[in-house]
């Protein structure tokens, strides 16, 4: 990804930027990565291919959700507790919970902190009643008077505990929360998704693809993880890129590339809210025929935890 651009006042409108974009993007393809990331004005970077979309959903969860939800459900026996930046024993098992979960960013044991602390967050263990460390969240305090806590990361041990740990942090925030859920879905988000005042779905950020045969199949993957596919089939050319047969059957998910005649053609730009949204291709797009099928598989859940942005 890139991180901070920034040409001095006294140099601007020169083709620095452009300069460094290029050489920024020349670098990544040649260290073989096969996705790209960056914050940022969406049309200032689309110049450099990257493009706003992916997904993200946020959900509002409040006090009085939990009165009605759970005004027969036994306590959840949770508790929060900050966590240092020296208790290594506690930040350890916080990697541990991290490195069990089917999707996730690899991240350093040795920054495992200075990773859930940043954009401003708060960092908190959840231990059950006997003690033992069932999960952990990043929260950022409200931005202003009034405003929601944001729960920009929660692991848990279960799926089965994810709602309980978000019932902890309403009450330990003593109000209401800003749930922010990272694809792909589990029935932990669903259960909350079901329960929250409202929620929202935004793109994830601006994402440039440098293979997207291996993107496409490994986030159709994940989609089918989500959800049973529909089977079908499409071929879809990404203009200048290459022409990509996808195939959901029996079998499972296969992508492979060929010169068969595309049902659907897209500049890489294009294509990126397409097929990875946030909303669904004939949002961005006329989808007929074929390449219909693609409504019923996108957007693929293109996302990236707000701790591990660039």
């Amino acid at each position: 990804g890139v991180g901070g651009v920034s040409v001095d006042p006294d140099h601007r409108r020169s083709g620095l930027m452009r300069l460094l974009m290029n050489a920024a993007v020349d670098e990544i393809r040649s260290g073989g990565y096969e996705l790209s990331y960056l914050g940022g004005q969406r049309q200032r970077y689309r110049y450099f291919g990257w493009e706003r979309s992916g997904l993200r959903y946020t959900a509002r969860l409040d006090p009085v959700n939990l009165a009605h939800e759970f005004r027969d459900a036994a306590p959840h026996g949770l508790t929060l507790t900050r966590v240092d930046a020296d208790d290594r024993a506690t930040l350890d098992l916080i990697a541990d919970l991290l490195e069990r979960q089917p999707v996730r960013c690899v991240r350093d044991r040795a920054t495992v902190y200075r990773r859930l602390v940043c954009w401003g967050a708060e960092a908190y263990a959840v231990r059950d009643g006997a003690g033992r460390i069932v999960g952990y969240c990043a929260v950022n305090p409200p931005a202003r008077a009034g405003a929601a806590h944001v729960a920009a990361e929660i692991v848990c041990d279960t799926d089965e505990r994810f709602v309980a740990v978000c019932r902890a942090i309403v009450e330990h925030a003593g109000g209401p929360i800003d749930i922010e859920l990272t694809p792909p879905v589990g029935d932990g988000d669903r259960r909350l998704l079901a329960i929250a005042e409202h929620w929202s779905i935004v793109p994830s950020g601006n994402w440039q693809v440098l293979d997207w045969k291996r993107t496409l199949e490994v986030f159709l993957r994940m989609r089918a993880s989500e959800s049973e596919l529909a089977h079908g089939s499409v071929t879809v050319e990404i203009i200048g890129e290459g022409t990509y047969e996808i195939v959901v059957d029996t079998s499972g998910v296969r992508v492979s590339e060929g010169d068969r005649a595309a049902d659907i053609s897209l500049s890489p730009t294009d294509a990126l809210p397409v097929l990875f949204g946030p909303a669904r291709p004939s949002a961005y797009t006329r989808v007929s025929g074929v390449a219909a099928i693609l409504e019923a598989w996108c957007p693929l859940p293109l996302a990236l935890n707000r701790q591990d942005e660039v």
